[in-house]
């Protein structure tokens, strides 16, 4: 099945997103093989409004996305709807998985902030002011993660109010 052409030949509703899906094996990633937009997502229109494909697919497997959640890709596959790849995720989660799993890593662990300090500890750092702060420190690199990504949020809320 070849790419539609952008716009149209697009799913009109929901349940025709899965016509756009090249499915395959369990554990492999299904392309979404409708319009692509420039950030890399699937995606279609349905009554004036941008969907990205990954979370229609998501709704219709699992159902509605709470308020404030996100649809992560597991597999950091942006045309990926495999529903076996989507998670929810809060915004910092996800940006934590990106830091994660992204190949512009920023440090040796990954993830801006985060370091090593055992072979099973690792530790999130701030610095402010010339004052550096742990924010966690424990045995999991996720929640290092998150702890490190989450004081970033936060503090770029506060420089911009």
């Amino acid at each position: 099945m070849g790419r539609p052409k952008s716009g149209i030949t697009e799913p009109n509703v929901l349940e025709d997103a899965w016509d756009y899906v090249e499915r395959d094996a369990d554990d492999k990633c299904w392309p979404w093989i409708g319009t692509v937009h420039k950030k890399g997502y699937g995606m279609f229109w349905r009554e004036n409004t941008e969907i990205k494909a990954h979370r229609a697919i998501y709704e219709l497997k699992f159902g509605s996305i709470p308020n404030g959640m996100q649809v992560m890709h597991r597999c950091n596959v942006k045309v990926c709807c495999n529903p076996a790849h989507l998670q929810l995720g809060t915004d910092v989660e996800n940006q934590a998985h990106a830091s994660i799993s992204c190949k512009r890593k920023t440090n040796t662990s990954g993830c801006s902030g985060v370091s090593q300090k055992t072979n099973t500890t690792w530790v999130a750092r701030a610095t402010v002011r010339r004052k550096r702060t742990i924010l966690y420190q424990g045995s999991d690199f996720f929640e290092a993660c998150c702890a490190r990504k989450s004081w970033e949020a936060k503090r770029l809320k506060e420089i911009l109010l």
